[in-house]
């Protein structure tokens, strides 16, 4: 069997919660995949709407930090273009993308998606549920204004580093 899943949270919780990827108490575990032939897995850096600013970023990077350490012995590949899925499946290897969950991690700060790109981030979604710099998610229920003008300008920049853009919290 091969499994190719689009999304979890076990990264964020690993990194908060100090443990690692193959934690057997996450719904998510790389112990719990032997029996999969290539397993591919979009790892997501979630970020609380609590979340904003240098506590975003800093969230960011320890998550990476994390994933780069837990991907360093070869065991689980690192997936950062077409290749390298091609690559693991291949040769029946657990795989990784990265994934943001909420664009807050940018800062405010366009210059960042380059930075993503550069560090392998392949998804991104705008927004999770409430507000931040690229607009308004799903929970916001009254005067939700959807994207700001920061976020279209995002959506142009992911694009133009191949980071594709994922709206499933943003708002209407």
């Amino acid at each position: 069997m091969k499994l190719f899943d689009m999304h979890c949270d076990t990264l964020y919780r690993a990194y908060t919660e100090n443990s690692n990827l193959y934690n057997d108490d996450f719904h998510i575990s790389f112990n719990k995949t032997d029996g999969i032939s290539t397993y591919i897995q979009c790892l997501a850096v979630w970020i609380p709407d609590e979340y904003r600013g240098k506590a975003a970023g800093e969230l960011f990077d320890g998550c990476v930090s994390l994933l780069q350490r837990q991907t360093q012995d070869g065991n689980i590949l690192w997936c950062t273009n077409s290749d390298d899925i091609k690559r693991a499946d291949r040769e029946n290897k657990k795989a990784v993308l990265l994934t943001v969950e909420s664009g807050a991690c940018l800062q405010g700060n366009i210059g960042n998606i380059k930075r993503l790109a550069d560090i392998g981030v392949k998804m991104m979604t705008l927004t999770w549920n409430g507000t931040n710099e690229l607009g308004d998610g799903v929970g916001v229920t009254e005067n939700n204004r959807g994207l700001s003008d920061f976020g279209r300008k995002c959506i142009k920049e992911l694009e133009k580093h191949n980071i594709i853009v994922d709206v499933s919290h943003l708002g209407e």
